[in-house]
């Protein structure tokens, strides 16, 4: 069900074309490398194995992207084991990669030690899986509401990317607001150009709670864009849709 709702958006965004990749990717070859940019912070909702496991076969199907040139990635391998249980078995091929091994443990390609620029008095960076070890990004986020951000989709998944997330969630002590922050660091040109599609899973969605909450509803849509700021606010609509439905519950 779920290969069929993917290939049923990617030939909508690309026009009915019979190769949905070779409008919206249009120079993929063999040797290029894709990181598919999960969202495995919450055990509770994770990106769908089997939404990233459609993307993969469809590449597969339709390019001539070598499997083991397709990272599946987040900011912490063991967030990609446990929160979201990927397996070799929903990769067919591609890699398993964090940024970083845990919390604890700094083994994997790390974060550039280039500075990307200074936002809100704040010094991030990249991780190296976006700026070194692939040529171009597909984010595959999950349809979260946030407390801050108001909804997680397209620009909140690059939270993942930067080095101190953290430290951008609103302070006014520090002059730190995560709502004018994180346009800013969307747009930094590895992010901003690196990303080529947003392909978000809301077959599932936490409409009332924050990151960290469980499931409270089930839109069962999975939903794209190459444009993220448009991506953004369709994901906000639903979000307050199923607001509304829950209220009314």
């Amino acid at each position: 069900v779920v290969q069929n709702m993917v290939d049923a958006v990617l030939s909508t965004l690309a026009g009915g074309a019979a190769n949905p990749w070779s409008v919206l990717l249009p120079n993929l070859t063999s040797c290029t490398r894709i990181g598919l940019k999960v969202n495995c912070l919450s055990g509770y909702f994770p990106t769908s194995p089997a939404v990233v496991r459609a993307i993969i076969k469809s590449l597969q199907t339709y390019t001539e992207v070598c499997p083991g040139n397709i990272i599946v990635w987040d900011r912490r391998l063991d967030e990609l084991q446990t929160s979201g249980k990927y397996t070799d078995a929903h990769l067919q091929g591609a890699q398993l990669l964090g940024t970083i091994a845990a919390a604890k443990d700094w083994h994997g390609p790390k974060y550039s030690s280039d500075y990307v620029g200074t936002f809100q008095g704040l010094t991030p960076r990249l991780s190296r899986i976006l700026t070194e070890m692939t040529d171009l990004t597909i984010n595959c986020p999950v349809l979260k509401s946030h407390n801050q951000s108001g909804v997680t989709a397209a620009m909140k998944n690059i939270f993942g990317i930067i080095d101190i997330p953290g430290s951008f969630h609103t302070d006014k002590g520090k002059g730190v607001s995560l709502p004018t922050a994180l346009p800013a660091l969307y747009n930094i040109p590895q992010i901003r150009n690196g990303i080529k599609l947003t392909i978000v899973d809301a077959l599932q969605a936490v409409a009332l709670g924050d990151t960290s909450s469980p499931v409270d509803s089930f839109p069962g849509r999975i939903f794209a864009s190459t444009d993220p700021l448009a991506l953004d606010h369709y994901a906000l609509d639903v979000i307050n849709q199923l607001r509304a439905k829950r209220k009314q519950d």
